[in-house]
């Protein structure tokens, strides 16, 4: 027996080990890690000039980013396709409805 939309708690065991193991201030250097790792992909893929990036620097590390120029040949769904080829899971797809012309590709980074 279940209620509708419930899930198990076994997630959040696992977080409540991890905050106990590592303490506030490890999962604070963990996070500030991430978020550092996130803001050099950032300027990585605006220094290449082809992509705009669309995620803000706050917040959780994740870098949500476009192509600049969509007259190359290629598009969002080709790059993430080639990236999944090396291992590299990083999902293309269209914002919610009223949004749906915005294609993009998200990076979340983690430890």
């Amino acid at each position: 027996f279940t209620l509708n939309f419930s899930k198990g708690a076994s997630q959040i065991i696992g977080q409540y080990y991890q905050l106990i193991r590592l303490g506030f201030e490890g999962y604070k250097l963990i996070m500030e890690n991430c978020r550092a790792n996130a803001r050099y992909l950032t300027q990585i893929l605006e220094k290449t000039g082809r992509f705009k990036i669309l995620s803000k620097d706050m917040g959780v590390p994740v870098v949500a980013f476009s192509l600049k120029d969509k007259s190359l040949g290629h598009d969002e769904y080709e790059i993430s396709d080639h990236l999944r080829k090396f291992g590299w899971v990083v999902p293309a797809y269209t914002m919610a409805p009223d949004a749906q012309n915005v294609l993009l590709l998200r990076v979340v980074v983690r430890e």
